[in-house]
């Protein structure tokens, strides 16, 4: 019965302890959804000739840390984390891509999911 009473007392202290600070939702939270079908390459650099590091589908969101030059998204810790990655980037211009003259971007910007 006794290591019961401490089990249950030393669940007790992990959840009276505060949560860990958390970045406060702002307006700098930035989320793109993709609309290229059938999906977009995650890179390791603002390059279409960078290691691939991952993909994701379309209408798939991610959480964007910045963006180059108006055509990668640099993506957030949030995401590198999932990907066990340091840095990983996105393309968003068509033209970068290698897509036909006129085609629409890559993702596009959402609010918050």
């Amino acid at each position: 019965g006794e290591l019961k009473m401490r089990l249950a007392s030393s669940l007790e202290q992990v959840e009276a302890t505060p949560p860990l600070p958390t970045a406060p939702a702002t307006a700098e939270e930035m989320w793109y959804q993709v609309v290229h079908k059938p999906a977009v390459m995650i890179r390791e650099q603002p390059d279409e000739k960078a290691k691939m590091v991952g993909r994701k589908k379309v209408g798939k969101r991610l959480r964007i840390q910045s963006v180059k030059d108006g055509k990668w998204l640099k993506l957030h810790q949030s995401e590198l984390v999932k990907l066990g990655v340091q840095e990983a980037w996105v393309v968003m211009d068509p033209h970068e891509a290698g897509l036909p003259a006129g085609a629409p971007p890559l993702l596009e910007k959402v609010s918050s999911p």
